[in-house]
């Protein structure tokens, strides 16, 4: 463990923590980029309100959590004031105010998917689309990550160092039995509480419940505004590690993590997995929805991909601890 104090090695990790920054320069989610997409979702809102007078259209997802890149999806979730009457006839009703126009729009109506959907694909503006109804998790979710990247500045040069990484690796895709997108940056954002003494970033949920225990319509306020609440943003960690010390700390972490265990960053902390619970039981990793208490990892429960990406995080260690350098592992 001496190599690793060295002075060297010191500069070597302050070199890792420049390319981090300069890859999440080059390639994070712009405000003109933002604006974008900003656009469009209002063009479709004035559309569906021709129908529904009292929707809201929200951008969510990456898109919209802080943890945006140049490639990210955009996701839509209507959302409305008060009761509706949500199911697969309000999303033929919808999907039909595009259907009029194919020569722009491209549809298809998912009804089976766990959150049926509307796929939506404007070929005049090049923009793609999920549509969801109601899908409050979705929502509350994106608030919740996009309050955790404005509580670090290290957070989301991390994550997206990080989410590159498991794209290269081959290690995300949940159609493939493998890590949600979301999942990904759930494991950097706990490694960040729990992985790190002191912690890098706090459980925001526990520590300032009722920014997070708002009413529907205040988180929808406060996910489209350009801040976040003023509590979390004046958070200062006690951690000083550099982003070079933090990203080889995350692969070390989970290189040694005990898998059995339930990860949570609404507490900060991991805990014994439920013995009653098959949605606990069956999948190979852990890892509790912050909003609706599910597995966000429920996906990983084939013995073959569980392997493949635990092999993954050790074998990114082996590399940064051989040449502390982003191009070991991108």
């Amino acid at each position: 463990m001496a190599s690793f104090n060295s002075s060297s090695r010191n500069d070597q990790y302050h070199q890792l923590g420049a390319q981090i920054r300069q890859k999440f320069q080059d390639n994070r989610q712009t405000s003109e980029v933002f604006d974008r997409k900003n656009r469009w979702r209002k063009e479709i809102e004035d559309l569906v309100k021709t129908v529904y007078p009292s929707c809201r259209l929200v951008l969510s997802g990456s898109s919209a959590n802080g943890f945006g890149s140049i490639h990210s999806d955009i996701d839509l979730v209507l959302c409305f004031e008060g009761v509706a009457v949500t199911g697969p006839s309000m999303l033929r009703r919808i999907e039909s105010l595009f259907t009029s126009n194919r020569r722009r729009f491209q549809t298809e109506v998912i009804p089976s998917a766990r959150v049926p959907i509307i796929k939506l694909k404007d070929r005049e503006r090049s923009f793609e689309t999920d549509i969801s109804v109601e899908n409050w998790t979705s929502v509350k979710n994106a608030f919740v990550l996009k309050c955790y990247s404005e509580c670090d500045p290290r957070v989301k040069p991390l994550v997206m160092a990080i989410k590159l990484w498991a794209q290269r690796a081959g290690i995300t895709d949940a159609k493939l039995k493998r890590l949600a997108g979301f999942a990904v940056v759930l494991l950097v954002i706990h490694y960040l509480q729990a992985g790190c003494t002191p912690s890098v970033v706090p459980a925001l949920q526990q520590m300032f419940p009722a920014v997070f225990q708002a009413s529907n319509s205040i988180i929808i306020d406060k996910l489209t505004s350009d801040d976040v609440p003023a509590q979390i943003r004046a958070f200062s960690s006690g951690n000083k590690q550099s982003l070079g010390e933090l990203v080889v700390g995350f692969f070390q972490y989970y290189s040694t993590f005990n898998w059995s265990r339930t990860m949570s960053i609404r507490s900060g902390n991991t805990r014994p997995t439920s013995t009653y619970d098959k949605i606990w039981q069956r999948p190979c990793i852990r890892l509790e929805d912050p909003s609706d208490g599910g597995n966000v990892a429920r996906s990983v429960y084939d013995s073959y991909e569980f392997s493949r990406i635990k092999s993954a995080f050790s074998s990114a260690l082996s590399r940064l601890r051989r040449n502390p350098s982003l191009e070991e592992i991108l």
